[in-house]
């Protein structure tokens, strides 16, 4: 992927597909022993982004998410990603996500995409990769905005390397592949010309604002952050026009995660 398809590109399976294999050395296997589940690289690094996708993917469709604890799950993995929680206390919630996987009559495994978008999102610390469980769970919620062509394409189970769009694609697909191919490129930015973020520029007033973007989602102060860093001295037209833009921005930007130096 060049660096032109990138910035223009409205096809987050493909951008996923390119991370994977860009960032490679950073997308540890999966984890199969509990012990390794929660070290220091699950929320850190390329993984952290990952994970705060998926998170992001998942409230796009959040009354599409059928149980409270599934959602609790969400909440959980964001938390144990800003450190307010520790391994053992998402791996709870993860477990109470879970147990509501049977139907309530006991025939078999209930079949909401929302379900299946959440468990996907727990997967990624013991059962694959962050960018895999990322992947899985994008597309999940691709299905949820047309179905019939989500079954037909088999876009809720895609994988790396074998997906393929079936044309044409529905308009409401579209625009759903366009905002996670957004939120991808706030969250990872630039990874073909990454931009070197000057210390200089982290004023008080940048790191109490952005610190307020992050930890209250007060994304409608993207644009006051972006007047601080000016004020910092930051001239660089990627970040500020990021933080003017119309977003949609997520945590995990790329901006915030540089003002507060979060790896």
């Amino acid at each position: 992927m060049t660096e032109t398809e990138w910035l223009n590109s409205i096809d987050p399976i493909a951008m996923i597909e390119y991370l994977r294999e860009t960032l490679a050395s950073e997308d540890t296997a999966a984890r199969q022993d509990y012990r390794e589940q929660f070290d220091e690289a699950s929320r850190t690094g390329h993984e952290r982004k990952f994970r705060l996708f998926a998170c992001a993917c998942c409230r796009r469709i959040w009354d599409r998410i059928p149980e409270d604890c599934n959602r609790d799950a969400v909440v959980a993995v964001e938390d144990y990603l800003a450190g307010r929680l520790s391994g053992s206390e998402l791996w709870t919630a993860l477990v109470a996500s879970s147990a509501v996987e049977g139907k309530s009559d006991g025939s078999g495994k209930r079949s909401e995409q929302g379900y299946w978008a959440v468990k996907y999102l727990g997967r990624g610390f013991y059962k694959m990769s962050a960018a895999e469980s990322s992947l899985i769970v994008a597309s999940k919620v691709l299905f949820l905005t047309d179905e019939q062509y989500g079954w037909e394409s088999g876009v809720g189970h895609a994988s790396f390397g074998r997906f393929r769009w079936p044309l044409p694609i529905p308009a409401k697909v579209d625009a759903e592949r366009a905002t996670q191919a957004a939120l991808l490129r706030c969250v990872f930015g630039n990874p073909i010309h990454p931009i070197d973020f000057n210390a200089a520029w982290r004023s008080p007033n940048v790191i109490d604002i952005a610190r307020r973007v992050y930890d209250d989602r007060a994304f409608d102060h993207m644009p006051i952050l972006a007047d601080a860093l000016q004020d910092a001295g930051c001239e660089i037209d990627e970040i500020l026009n990021h933080c003017r833009g119309s977003g949609p921005h997520i945590k995990g930007c790329w901006v915030v995660d540089a003002c507060l130096e979060k790896s």
